[in-house]
């Protein structure tokens, strides 16, 4: 399978896929049906399609990766969606007001 895109998102972020559909010359027009999403792997990501579906968020769970595939007519296009662990940049330490004892 090849993947028209791969994604990389960390822990709770969420993205915004958008399905436009292409003549073979490259050029825009309006879906001759109603986009149809999919996702493999639900523990990894979940999405939420628009109300006319023609964009789609998809919001990161859990480490691992998932399949996003959007299906117009005959036409599938597939996003592989990589969820990764948050890296540890900085500790940061904060304090209160001090307060008489």
């Amino acid at each position: 399978m090849s993947f028209s895109l791969t994604i990389p998102m960390t822990n709770s972020q969420k993205v915004t896929l958008n399905a436009q559909c292409m003549d073979v010359c490259g050029c825009p027009f309006d879906a001759p049906s109603t986009p149809a999403w999919s996702n493999s792997n639900n523990s990894v990501a979940t999405i939420d399609p628009a109300t006319n579906n023609l964009s789609c968020d998809v919001i990161a769970v859990a480490t691992g990766f998932t399949d996003v595939s959007v299906t117009v007519n005959d036409k599938t296009t597939t996003t592989r969606v990589q969820v990764n662990a948050p890296v540890l940049n900085v500790v940061q330490v904060t304090a209160n007001e001090p307060v008489m004892q």
